[in-house]
């Protein structure tokens, strides 16, 4: 059985809390992946409870998860494999990360540690999103002119790696690879719950539900350029 093993490491400039090391040790299976995630973060001995509080963490972050994926990933990873190149690397500088990518076929330093890096994330959102722990992406775009309403539903499931739009009850399967500039755009903006409502919108204007329940209004509670959110819309 095809087995690749992915071992990661933030670089020396990365101080703690924030420092933290991943490694995933995938079977590539006849139709799905197998396997284990371990997240590990790195040198808190001297931090207290309070201060990993402080930080946006808690003192239980490290997490080991099984890995039981469908057909979806199984194609991801051996294009990874097949795709991506390795080099072999005996030094590292200080604002370089630690990688080890190891499979049947060969070893080293990925040359692209980028799409490895959005690989490994995506990979521990799936089995989040598989295990129940977090709910699919689901964020909502309300556009209301007059009496005229639009409805935009964007869903993401990492586990079929799938990217959906569904406009007024109208579904539009969106390229997979655009779900990274997606998120990227729509949290560039400025959220501010304080002026947000957990009331369905029913002025003119347009309206962005990230999926914590609260509507943002863009220009008073979501301060973004519009532009930015138009481009998905059916506006030109």
């Amino acid at each position: 059985m095809p087995t690749l093993t992915i071992r990661f490491q933030t670089n020396e400039l990365v101080p703690p809390p924030h420092a933290f090391a991943i490694e995933a040790n995938i079977n590539l299976e006849e139709d799905e992946i197998t396997g284990t995630y371990e997240l590990s973060y790195l040198d808190r001995e001297d931090f207290t409870e309070e201060e990993l509080w402080e930080e946006g963490y808690t003192p239980h972050d490290d997490a080991k998860w099984e890995i039981d994926l469908p057909t979806p990933w199984l194609r991801e990873i051996k294009s990874l494999i097949k795709s991506e190149k390795l080099n072999q690397k005996t030094e590292l500088e200080e604002s370089q990360d630690f990688w080890e990518i190891i499979s049947d076929k060969k070893t080293g330093y990925p040359e692209n540690p980028e799409r490895w890096f959005e690989t490994l994330n995506q990979l521990q959102q799936a089995i989040l999103e598989y295990n129940e722990i977090e709910a699919p992406l689901n964020i909502q775009i309300m556009r209301i002119d007059g009496t005229e309403k639009m409805h935009y539903r964007f869903e993401a499931s990492f586990v079929s790696l799938q990217f959906l739009k569904n406009t007024n009850g109208t579904d539009e399967i969106l390229e997979w690879s655009n779900l990274n500039t997606f998120l990227k755009d729509i949290y560039s903006g400025e959220l501010l719950p304080e002026n947000a409502t957990k009331k369905e919108p029913s002025k003119t204007g347009i309206y962005l539900n990230p999926g914590d329940e609260h509507w943002y209004e863009l220009g008073k509670s979501y301060l973004i350029r519009p532009g930015v959110i138009k481009q998905y819309l059916d506006e030109k």
